[in-house]
């Protein structure tokens, strides 16, 4: 019986990482060192933040250069090649796309470093 059950979880697991891909591999972003993780960390932070006014506004150089949360909201943001980064600016091109997945397009963004944070400088839309 026990034998059973073990054969009957191996076989879930497996089709669960089958179905999840787990066998996958996931490509990786070459975002130029560690400062280009770094800017691209404050995209990916952006996406988590953006339902929330007070995440958002720590996310960009000032209160005056955030958009409101709901702006934001319908959108997703992905870091598309490696950042320019040349002493404490950085620019960066980033894919726009509605959250139902229809591309919006590619927009260049801005962004400055603070102490030892990048944030958001100029983050266009259209």
């Amino acid at each position: 019986m026990r034998n059973y059950i073990a054969q009957l979880f191996l076989f879930f697991a497996t089709l669960g990482c089958t179905q999840l891909g787990c066998s996958q591999s996931v490509p990786t972003l070459n975002v130029g060192g560690e400062e280009g993780g770094k800017v691209a960390s404050v995209i990916e932070e952006l996406n988590e933040a953006k339902g929330d006014d007070k995440k958002l506004a720590s996310s960009f150089v000032s209160k005056d250069v955030a958009p409101k949360a709901k702006e934001l909201n319908l959108y997703n943001f992905y870091v598309k090649g490696t950042p320019k980064i040349q002493g404490e600016t950085a620019q960066c091109l980033i894919m726009v796309e509605k959250t139902d997945g229809s591309p919006v397009g590619d927009f260049e963004w801005e962004l400055e470093k603070k102490g030892d944070a990048w944030k958001i400088k100029k983050a266009p839309l259209k």
